[in-house]
Parts: C-alpha cells; structure tokens; sequence
C-alpha cells in the first residue's frame, strides 16, 4: 500500500500505523501542543499549502488518513479543556500525511509548524520528516 503513497510511501504509511495505535493521552499531548502555537500559525501555512502531489497519490493519502482517523472513534468528551481543538483533529491528520508524502518539496517552516506538535506528542514519523532530522525513510 505504501507504494500508492508515492516516493516517500513508507513515512505516511508508518505515520498511519502510529495514528492507529495512538492513544487518548497521545492524542491530548498533541492537542495542547497546537493549542501552544502562536495563535494563526498553523492557518497560514495551511492557507498556502500545496503539496503539488500527483492526483492518484493525493488521493490515497488522503483516504488512507481518513480511514485511520476514523478507526480512532474518538469523541470530543474525552478531550476536556481543548475540544474546540479536537474538532479540526481528522483534518490535521490527513494534513500530515498529505505534507509527509510531499517531503522536502514543501519548505521547512510548513513542515515544522505541521509536523512539531505530533513529534511532540510522540509520533516518530512526523519526528524524523522536521527539518534538519534524520531523513524518513
């Protein structure tokens, strides 16, 4: 599956494994994380985002992240204190997955302002696409 991913297939498909088997705590990490970003960063990198990925794998991605997402049956009274966050949540994860397969071809500051608060929340994947880290595989 990670093939239809495109050439970074195997960090989205990584990525998608840990969004599956993260947990309530990892989810809140996550949240408050966003929630202690200057407030409209994350709105303007997203106002200017263009992955420029094929239709097919953009596609993919984007179901892809949908489905595990879905699979977290995750609801906003598990989220006391953030679930204005938690409600743009499924979006944040198909955004990362979409900026992961776009690797380097998106600049650093979207990637750093996108990705950070998963690494801080545990999620190696996102951890290792930051700039100026180990390159994913």
């Amino acid at each position: 599956m990670s093939d239809a991913f495109g050439v970074h297939g195997a960090v989205v498909a990584r990525f998608l494994d840990q969004v599956r088997r993260a947990s309530t705590g990892d989810w809140r990490r996550y949240l408050e994380a966003v929630a202690g970003q200057p407030r409209g960063a994350r709105r303007e990198v997203l106002r200017t985002l263009e992955p420029r990925l094929g239709a097919a794998v953009e596609t993919a991605v984007d179901r892809a992240a949908d489905e595990a997402h879905r699979s977290l049956r995750l609801s906003s009274d598990r989220f006391p204190g953030v679930e204005a966050r938690f409600i743009a949540l499924h979006t944040d994860v198909i955004t990362a997955a979409l900026v992961l397969a776009a690797g380097d071809t998106l600049g650093p500051h979207a990637r750093q302002v996108l990705l950070q608060p998963l690494a801080d929340a545990g999620f190696e994947a996102a951890a290792h696409a930051l700039p100026g880290s180990e390159p994913a595989a």
